[in-house]
């Protein structure tokens, strides 16, 4: 069971979401490149353009939760 007093570090989860999404979004941008410009393994390219693509909107959808928790201060 999880302890009723138990809290999370937003502000850090904050910081991590924000490199997660930056860094997901410039490396989907790159794999999309990557797959316009090179016909060899263009499937595989293009794979990890959507997962990272992927990566990005989960950070996106968590720096919401985040903004929403502390905004009614819940840490």
């Amino acid at each position: 069971m999880e302890p009723v007093d138990a809290v999370t570090d937003l502000p850090l989860r904050r910081v991590m979401s924000w490199w997660a999404l930056v860094l997901s979004v410039l490396g989907a941008a790159g794999c999309a490149w990557a797959a316009a410009e090179f016909s060899l393994h263009q499937g595989i390219w293009i794979f990890a353009a959507a997962a990272l693509a992927l990566t990005a909107l989960v950070a996106a959808v968590d720096l919401l939760v985040i903004h929403y928790r502390m905004h009614h201060h819940e840490y």
